[in-house]
């Protein structure tokens, strides 16, 4: 009986399209509809539920390792002191950035991939985004601020991190296996990287830009 009712109750609200008309079932046609329905069919309601043969994955990469506030204050820290260094303005935190960074990581190979954002990346046996600002302003000493078409192709690093018109940072990191060939089945390392918007680096004729966004240490 409920099955019919509720037969009724749909039935009598159907749209039926026929080109462009449009018609509606009368109370009477939808009571002997549900009737024979309700006798020939073992009827259910609509379950919301998915079926068990649809399987829900999720995106989430398992080696990415969520950063914890203390990280990101970390990160955001060694940045700014180094840029302060080179009369930069501070660096926000940019949580698109961040997921981006972790969308690039998903190869671990993240300079695979084009990207409209500039990009730092540093690979240690451990998480360490200290180390890893660090080691990136360490390439410091093979940039020629007097002709910078003269620096080291091992400086691009530096000049990202203290690039003046870069406003925004997102970072990430996740755990890579090695080539599992070998008989040790491989080891693992942790993949770091920064990304900047607007990004750094960008060449220009005469390197224009690059005297303007980094610029020499102040004096002590």
């Amino acid at each position: 009986m409920l099955a019919k009712n509720l037969l009724r109750a749909r039935l009598t609200t159907l749209l039926l399209v026929v080109g462009s008309a449009l018609f509606l079932i009368s109370p009477a046609v939808a009571d002997e509809a549900a009737s024979v329905l309700a006798n020939t069919v073992d009827f259910q309601a609509p379950v919301k539920d998915a079926p068990p043969s649809v399987a829900v994955t999720s995106l989430a990469d398992p080696g990415i390792t969520p950063l914890t506030d203390a990280q990101i204050e970390e990160i955001l820290d060694e940045h700014n002191m180094f840029r302060a260094r080179h009369r930069a303005p501070a660096l926000e935190w940019d949580a698109f950035l961040a997921r981006d960074a972790e969308r690039a990581l998903g190869n671990c190979r993240p300079f695979s991939s084009r990207s409209r954002y500039g990009r730092n990346e540093f690979t240690s046996v451990e998480i360490d985004f200290y180390l890893a600002v660090e080691t990136w302003y360490a390439q410091i000493q093979g940039y020629d601020f007097e002709d910078p078409s003269q620096s080291t192709q091992n400086s691009g690093t530096f000049s990202q991190l203290v690039w003046k018109n870069s406003k925004r940072i997102g970072c990430a990191v996740k755990e890579c296996l090695s080539n599992d060939d070998g008989e040790d089945g491989g080891y693992s390392s942790f993949v770091h990287l920064c990304e900047y918007d607007p990004p750094g680096n960008m060449v220009t004729r005469l390197y224009t830009l690059y005297k303007k966004n980094v610029l020499p240490a102040r004096k002590i």
